[in-house]
């Protein structure tokens, strides 16, 4: 694929990827291609290299022979996503305790605060993804492009529902706001048994608002997070 070809591929990834994850094309619906090139002003070639990424990510699926649509999230896609999340979010945070250096905390920090001002204006949208970026630099300050990649491949589906719960529990953002603060202080003073424990309590925290959204709306099956972290 030629530059010019590939920016604009990338530009209808993160558009369309955006567009997905605060809520503006919703789980289930359409992708229309047309709509998407017109808005960016784009040929359907792009759209179409945006759509196969969207794919591979997780994000989108095949709709028979006439496009995509936004994945839907089931109860056990939801119970992989968050026994995933713990694996992998609980390895970076560990890691990055042992890599990362001054200027990293720093950047954390700057990321932090960028969640918190989203946070302290009711931006929830803006929230989500602001902290999910943060987690996203803890991951790569692993230095272990693999474990990064994992991080970005849960990501892609954490964020596929995690915006409807946080708009069903709104209170949720300002224990992910202390969390996310509490996590930055263990890694600066790379306490990597702290950042392990502060991981797992912020996973099973986030499982736990999950079940508590399923039974608010009389959800008639339970499902149990399972044991992966003694």
């Amino acid at each position: 694929m030629n530059p010019k070809l590939q920016l604009s591929a990338d530009n209808a990834y993160y558009h369309l990827r955006n567009a997905i994850t605060t809520g503006k094309i919703l789980p289930g619906e359409r992708v229309i291609t047309q709509q998407i090139a017109t808005e960016l002003r784009l040929s359907r070639t792009p759209i179409k290299e945006a759509l196969a990424r969207a794919e591979a990510d997780g994000m989108v699926v095949r709709a028979g022979n006439w496009g995509y649509t936004v994945r839907e999230i089931t109860l056990r896609d939801a119970e992989n996503i968050f026994e995933a999340r713990m694996v992998v979010e609980l390895a970076c945070a560990q890691i990055a305790a042992d890599n990362s250096n001054a200027s990293d905390h720093e950047e954390m920090t700057r990321l932090w605060g960028k969640a918190h001002a989203a946070f302290a204006k009711g931006r929830l949208s803006d929230f989500l993804l602001a902290s999910r970026q943060l987690h996203g630099f803890i991951a790569k300050c692993t230095g272990n492009d693999i474990l990064l990649n994992l991080f970005n491949q849960v990501n892609n589906l954490v964020l596929l529902f995690a915006l409807s719960l946080l708009r069903a529990n709104p209170k949720r953002a300002a224990e992910i706001d202390a969390e996310n603060k509490a996590l930055i202080g263990a890694i600066k003073q790379k306490d990597k048994d702290l950042a392990g424990r502060l991981i797992r309590s912020q996973v099973v925290r986030a499982y736990e608002m999950y079940h508590q959204t399923l039974t608010n709306n009389q959800s008639n099956r339970i499902i149990k997070l399972k044991e992966l972290v003694s």
